[in-house]
């Protein structure tokens, strides 16, 4: 069997079990992610024993993380963010920090080593942006208030993963913290303010009136065409820039929000985000 048809089994053996998975959990009245969720354990516990896969599924898995987050930052605004940012930011940093103090404490008494506990407590600080996004979606809590700063705290969680990736091995001694590491750091902060400041500029400016030409056009494919192209872009450019490409196709989300596309965007990408979701 070559290759392309080795792919094609792949993703019918994981759309057959989300889909097992998604009719089990419908069946209790369970959140179809649970369904997911659970047709994932049996995917990793039974049939990956069976059969080798590709690359190919991890990258889809990632497409469906990035459409996810860009459809919600459809559903979300600038006007949301900037309602909750300081909340989101202190809330995040507090978190972040009382986790990874709070698992230094603890696991030593369980046999982890201080080394073993503060890596498991960084682990530990960070949410999966993609499963609460999707659970908050499905609940219809995502315009709420506590929905909104759930959110901040997810986007300061992910911005997080930067720093802690550099911090990290110097921290638990695999490698010597000198000036070289501190200017990483710098660097990567610099990028991610520059990242949020262009996201600011174009979403009140260039994109919302680019949208609202293409949606004038009353061409679907071209819509279509046009918002997938800017959301897999911008989480590649993020990726490039060393942040996480989730982060990219939220804030270019986030961009659309704010034009009068908005509404004939979502309906052209859910289809899309959700069959990809289903596979990461």
């Amino acid at each position: 069997m070559n290759d392309g048809f080795l792919f094609l089994r792949d993703i019918v053996l994981v759309l057959g079990i989300g889909f097992i998975g998604a009719f089990v959990a419908k069946k209790f009245r369970l959140p179809l992610i649970l369904g997911y969720l659970l047709g994932g354990f049996v995917f990793g516990a039974v049939v990956s024993s069976r059969f080798t896969f590709g690359a190919e599924l991890q990258t889809l898995a990632d497409i469906g993380v990035a459409l996810l987050l860009f459809t919600l930052g459809l559903e979300f605004s600038l006007k949301n963010l900037e309602r909750v940012k300081h909340i989101a930011v202190y809330g995040g940093a507090l978190q972040i920090l009382l986790t990874i103090i709070s698992a230094f404490l603890v696991l030593p008494n369980l046999g982890f080593t201080g080394k073993e506990s503060l890596f498991l407590g960084s682990v530990f600080a960070l949410s999966s942006t993609a499963v609460v996004v999707k659970i908050l979606s499905d609940k219809g809590e995502l315009e709420t208030l506590s929905g909104e700063i759930l959110v901040g705290i997810l986007i300061v969680q992910d911005l997080a993963v930067v720093p802690l990736m550099i911090l990290l091995p110097q921290i638990l001694g695999f490698e010597t913290f000198g000036f070289r590491n501190i200017l990483t750091i710098i660097l990567s902060i610099a990028k991610a303010a520059g990242i949020l400041a262009a996201t600011f500029f174009l979403g009140r400016t260039i994109v919302p009136i680019l949208l609202t030409k293409v949606v004038r056009l009353n061409a679907r494919e071209l819509l279509l065409l046009s918002v997938v192209f800017l959301a897999l872009g911008a989480a590649y450019l993020a990726n490039i820039l060393g942040l996480p490409a989730s982060i990219g196709a939220f804030l270019a989300g986030l961009l659309i929000s704010e034009s009068i596309a908005t509404h004939a965007v979502f309906s052209e990408v859910r289809p899309l985000r959700d069959i990809f979701s289903i596979i990461f």
